[in-house]
């Protein structure tokens, strides 16, 4: 593997730590805002948001493999693939509510949501470039 391949895979590792922190990094200001507001819901619906958002991650890390590693997929796998697309969107829209709230309470979660979904693709294409050399 090249430096330069090595150290762009130990870039986007490390920032991914990073966002996976930060996402932790909440739940003691959504406790304090939870015991504050008397809503015990509120620290419990931002952990399966987290769970829902690793799967996310994952989702979207293997769909910028798929585009950037010129994998032909047959018509049986791209139905799945788009059946799985619709899903995710479904989910995105019944889920809005409790985004919308828990980006009230902590505002640069939007951010950081936007960051972790550029470091998923991020992380497709290093995977794709890899498979290609190899």
């Amino acid at each position: 593997m090249s430096k330069r391949r090595s150290v762009r895979r130990d870039a986007y590792t490390n920032r991914r730590n990073e966002l996976v922190a930060t996402y932790a990094s909440f739940i003691p200001k959504l406790h304090a805002i939870e015991i504050a507001d008397n809503d015990d819901g509120l620290v419990n619906a931002y952990s399966w948001f987290v769970v829902y958002e690793g799967m996310y991650y994952r989702f979207l890390a293997f769909e910028s493999y798929l585009e950037n590693s010129e994998t032909a997929l047959t018509k049986h796998e791209q139905d799945a693939l788009h059946a799985l697309k619709r899903r995710v969107r479904n989910l995105e829209v019944r889920m809005s509510p409790v985004l919308e709230r828990l980006c009230t309470e902590v505002p640069s979660l939007l951010k950081l949501r936007h960051e972790l979904k550029e470091n998923a693709r991020e992380g497709g294409k290093i995977a794709a470039h890899k498979r290609l050399k190899e």
